[in-house]
């Protein structure tokens, strides 16, 4: 205590520094002749494999493909993986460092009997670096940097002995940053195809099972709540009311660059082969997208009361209701939408983005009747009332034995 009985402090930090060397990992990777174009032993096998030529649909002589025809990029990428051991893998260890770091703080202020004050702060701080090793893609790992923050503010007020008043605000904030050092990206082998980042995703899923990929792509992560909560307890005879309110708003935006760099499959569709389909750069599918980016905006609040009245020296009664008006959830850019199935059966289309598909709607269009698409896509509902009544009887009066019974109705955040 820095007064006693007045004012209180604590406070506490905390570091750990890890510096590891992990057990090998391992990956699966392309042998020597198949690099070259070479799956003549797929001939030799118990059930022999025949490779297809795909501009002709005969088989490739002796199960060779020409070097001519091998994909400048697969070659290229295929320098990063290290050739496999006699069991198809290929080891590789990478340094780790970790330094979480920890605070916690909280002070306690009591100016008189009536008053107190509280103020409490956290923080987690947790940096990992994950190091590769160099001409190696599958040991890449993703570094990350994150942090979680949360600060209150308390006030309690005793009116009377059986009125007192608490308050508290409440502000959190949690933000991760995540990436990874490896110095290419998939455009830098030769890939013809406008990047974001340095993600590399190309797999061979047929039969093979092989990747040549990074980890997730590089991403910013932050989301902070501001909350308010009143409440007053007001003890009358043999009620115990309790009543209040809770007003919350949250924010979380994203930066991801999630399929931004695009994703390269290959199942063999074309010579029957995965491997083959890579080493001549046949894809089966190729997707792309404009990553994930959100500003996401969202209000809570709710009114209740509560009263724990005492029938009898054994039998007590808790009544109450809860309003907790629907606000749904929106976006700083107006990226939600609305789906009406019967404007799609009618081939209607948003008058905002007209090349969008039939029936999805977005903020501001106007759909039949002169309805207006609201900004989060749906509906604030203002109904959501949430009346619960429980009843608890001590049998024997003795408190070593208790029945109970409740009801309540509640209400769930729609995803």
């Amino acid at each position: 205590p820095i007064k006693k009985d007045k004012l209180f402090f604590f406070g506490g930090v905390q570091r750990t520094w890890y510096r590891t060397i992990p057990t090998e990992s391992r990956a699966l990777t392309m042998i020597a002749s198949h690099r070259q174009g070479d799956f003549s032993d797929l001939l030799r096998l118990s059930k022999p494999q025949t490779i297809l030529d795909p501009t002709t649909n005969q088989p490739f002589n002796n199960n060779q493909i020409p070097s001519s025809r091998f994909s400048t990029t697969a070659q290229n990428l295929l320098k990063d993986s290290p050739l496999p051991g006699a069991d198809g893998f290929t080891r590789c260890s990478a340094a780790t460092k970790e330094d979480p770091k920890e605070y916690i703080h909280r002070i306690d202020w009591r100016p008189s009997s009536r008053h107190n004050i509280l103020g409490r702060y956290l923080q987690n701080d947790d940096p990992s670096v994950y190091d590769f090793v160099p001409g190696n893609l599958h040991s890449v790992t993703n570094t990350q940097s994150s942090f979680s923050k949360n600060a209150t503010l308390g006030y309690t007020l005793v009116v009377s002995p059986t009125l007192i008043a608490d308050s508290h605000v409440t502000m959190s904030r949690t933000f991760g940053n995540r990436w990874n050092f490896w110095p290419k990206t998939i455009a830098d082998y030769g890939a013809k195809v406008a990047v974001t980042s340095n993600q590399i995703a190309v797999s061979m899923s047929g039969t093979s099972g092989l990747s040549l990929s990074t980890v997730n792509p590089p991403a910013i992560f932050a989301r902070t709540n501001f909350d308010f909560n009143h409440s007053w307890r007001w003890i009358k005879g043999r009620h115990n009311f309790i009543f209040g309110g809770d007003l919350m708003f949250s924010r979380y935006n994203e930066y991801n660059a999630f399929n931004a760099s695009g994703v390269f499959s290959f199942n063999g569709k074309y010579t029957g082969l995965d491997q083959s389909d890579y080493i001549l750069g046949m894809m089966s599918a190729f997707t792309q997208s404009n990553g994930e980016i959100e500003f996401r905006r969202y209000h809570y609040q709710a009114l209740y009361f509560n009263d724990a009245f005492r029938l009898t020296r054994r039998l007590t009664l808790n009544y109450g209701l809860r309003w907790e008006p629907f606000t749904p959830m929106t976006d700083l850019k107006d990226r939600q939408v609305q789906f009406r199935i019967d404007d799609y059966r009618q081939n209607t289309r948003s008058q905002r983005y007209v090349n969008a598909p039939r029936g999805l709607y977005y903020p501001g269009d106007k759909v039949g009747g002169g309805y207006v698409i609201p900004k989060a896509g749906v509906e604030v509902g203002k109904k959501q009332f949430a009346p619960r009544i429980g009843l608890a009887w001590d049998v024997k009066g003795d408190g070593r034995m208790a029945v109970r019974a409740g009801y309540g109705i509640f209400y769930d955040v729609p995803m």
